[in-house]
This record gives structure tokens, C-alpha cells and sequence, in this order.
């Protein structure tokens, strides 16, 4: 019982992995907005997915 504990909290602590923008640029998850991730990402600056999606959000929900 607490080797199957031990494990459940070592995969709670895996971080998210990081992409950088060429990456995210290429995935076919992110192929419907590439040009606004090209406008919001910078280059050579690692990103979690869902810092990806929260500058995608804040840019959508913005006022023009």
C-alpha cells in the first residue's frame, strides 16, 4: 500500500513539459491559430501548454 503511495505522489510532482514556440508552431494541436501564436510567443522562450492557452484566451477576450 504505500509503494502504490509513493507513486501516485511522484507522478503528482512531474511538471508540465515545455515547448518552444517552433515547436508549438509545428504541432498539429495548434494548427488552427498559427499566426497568433506567432504574434504571441517569443522565440526561444519555453511555454506550458496552458500558458499557450491563457495568452491565446487573453488575447481573444481582450478589448479592441
Amino acid at each position: 500500500m504505500t509503494n502504490v503511495k509513493k507513486q501516485q505522489e511522484a507522478v503528482g510532482d512531474v511538471p508540465e513539459p515545455l515547448f518552444y514556440k517552433w515547436q508549438l508552431l509545428s504541432s498539429t494541436r495548434q494548427q488552427a491559430n498559427p499566426d497568433l501564436l506567432e504574434s504571441l510567443l517569443i522565440d526561444n522562450k519555453q511555454y506550458t501548454l496552458n500558458e499557450v492557452q491563457k495568452l491565446i484566451n487573453d488575447f481573444e477576450k481582450r478589448k479592441v
